[in-house]
């Protein structure tokens, strides 16, 4: 498991603090972009864009592209994103817990 960031760090089998970290650094009007993937393999992750000043946008992609989902809320907080990506991790997320999903079509 890989948590990676858009400032370019990435950690190894994040624990609970260090995914709170880098979802708390998130910061668009920094960076001009703001986004985290917690992977499993390339093709299986959550991520999501934003920051805590504006709110989350959360994705999800198993297997492969034609099961990639983004939730049809925008504005999760930090913690509704933190406790995502510790259950993602752990393996007992609830995507149903977050509300409805859009299949996203390329």
């Amino acid at each position: 498991m890989t948590l990676t960031t858009s400032s370019g760090g990435k950690i190894v089998n994040p624990s609970d603090e260090q995914i709170r970290a880098a979802l708390s650094a998130l910061d668009v009007g920094r960076d001009d972009e703001g986004w985290a993937i917690l992977e499993q393999t390339e093709m299986d992750y959550i991520q999501v864009s934003g920051d805590q000043a504006s709110g989350f946008a959360m994705e999800y992609q198993t297997s492969d592209t034609d099961r990639h989902y983004r939730a049809a809320r925008e504005n999760f907080s930090l913690e509704q994103v933190v406790r995502a990506f510790a259950d993602y991790r752990d393996g007992k997320i609830d995507y149903s817990a977050y509300g409805d999903w859009t299949r996203i079509t390329w």
